[in-house]
């Protein structure tokens, strides 16, 4: 073997060794991470996991004796959607596409207060059939005494922040058509601990930008189920202002999704080496793509399916 060669290999050899050693290291010290965001992710599918759900299905023939509701004709509906465009621009402009047949996504959920919980009625009008659920509320702890839908406080309220921002665009020379406005919804609350009359911590929340005041007993922990706790987790995401906990659970987030495609293009990587699996490899690799292709294809469709709007922020 020439030096030149022989140089390339053994820097080919020291590379593929790192790779490796990242690969598994980077596995056993964000494992945790990947088993929750894996665990916590099958329960948005599964949300009734872990809760005290009793369901029972109703079926076409029974909806029909209970309700006398028939199942829907999706062409007829589609139809009847046609007939009325056309009548509000009156003339015959719209004509049904026969190539495409009328489809409906979704579900219909009717709610109803239970006697220690929440009934749930799944509905499907294309077959007119559906599923009640009861789900069992957990028992809430002591409320606060305090709570108040508004606490008038001008000098910390959104309405002054607004007041004194809304010009910053103007200031900045950033053109806008308009002035900057608050949001309710996207707007900070203020978090601190007080003590009652009986010695008792309260941890306290005021909202900002609705003056509600709320608040729980610092040694009474919310009830919530695991499937509550752990998507409210699964969904929590951004770096905020302030240096924390949140600040650091974003920093995993993004350290989980760079090593798997790390894990990914590595496992690539090893695979290639191993010559005698090549080719099962190829066809499995072609296989996955090919089926992740038309399933990712066809979910986009249906997910773009309508009039569908970019969003430009956390606000959209």
């Amino acid at each position: 073997m020439r030096p030149r060669a022989l140089l390339s290999a053994i820097s080919r050899f020291k590379w593929l060794r790192l790779a490796r050693r990242v690969h598994l290291y980077a596995g056993l010290v964000l494992l945790p991470w990947l088993m929750f965001f894996g665990a916590s992710g099958l329960l948005f599918n599964h949300p009734n996991l872990g809760e005290q759900v009793t369901a029972f299905r109703l079926g076409p023939e029974r909806v029909r004796e209970l309700t006398g509701l028939s199942p829907w004709s999706l062409d007829q509906a589609a139809t009847e959607v046609v007939a009325k465009l056309n009548a509000t621009a009156g003339r015959q402009a719209y004509t049904l596409d026969s190539g495409f047949p009328a489809r409906l996504q979704g579900a219909l959920v009717l709610k109803a207060p239970a006697p220690q919980g929440q009934h749930l009625l799944l509905f499907n009008p294309e077959r007119a059939m559906g599923i009640v659920a009861t789900r069992r509320a957990r028992p809430e702890g002591e409320p606060a005494p305090f709570a108040t839908s508004h606490l008038d406080l001008p000098e910390y309220s959104l309405a002054e922040l607004e007041g004194k921002l809304s010009e910053l665009l103007t200031k900045t020379n950033t053109p806008s058509p308009a002035r900057l406005q608050g949001d309710a919804k996207l707007s900070p609350t203020l978090e601190l601990r007080l003590k009652d009359e009986r010695g008792e911590l309260w941890n306290v929340t005021y909202a900002v930008g609705t003056g509600k005041v709320g608040g729980r007993r610092t040694d009474q922990l919310p009830n919530l189920g695991v499937s509550q706790l752990f998507a409210a987790l699964h969904m929590t995401h951004h770096f905020p202002m302030a240096l924390g906990a949140r600040w650091f659970w974003a920093l995993f987030q993004d350290l989980l999704g760079i090593a798997m495609v790390f894990w990914g293009l590595s496992g690539l990587i090893m695979w290639w080496q191993l010559k005698a699996t090549r080719i099962v490899g190829v066809i499995s690799l072609l296989s996955a793509l090919a089926i992740t292709g038309v399933v990712a294809y066809g979910t986009a469709n249906d997910l773009l399916f309508g009039d569908v709007a970019q969003k430009l922020g956390p606000g959209d």
